[in-house]
């Protein structure tokens, strides 16, 4: 029972990149637990993590070589959020 996807998908970058595999776009659903209290009972939780490293298209004629980037993985959130028809409202973060 795990209680974070992250290592899992950390793990399997490290194993692309290894073996020279950089750009890579990754996803896992699964579940994660945590424990409620102390009677030994645990709420269970589904997730989807999304892992991307590299460049955001291959090699090509026109020589575009862009690196992903926050926009890019943001983009690539709302095309899945709208394609499940799930409702969204992104607001600005005020910063100090």
């Amino acid at each position: 029972m795990r209680n974070t996807m992250l290592f899992g998908g950390l793990e399997s970058l490290a194993y692309n990149i290894n073996r020279k595999q950089a750009d890579l776009k990754l996803f896992e659903f699964g579940k994660t637990y945590e424990k409620v209290d102390s009677d030994f009972k645990y709420a269970e939780t589904k997730h989807l993590t999304l892992f991307v490293t590299g460049r955001k298209y291959a090699e090509n004629p026109y020589g575009e070589n862009n690196k992903v980037d926050f926009a890019y993985i943001k983009s690539c959130i709302e095309s899945i959020l709208n394609k499940l028809s799930i409702k969204f409202k992104i607001s600005e973060v005020k910063r100090l």
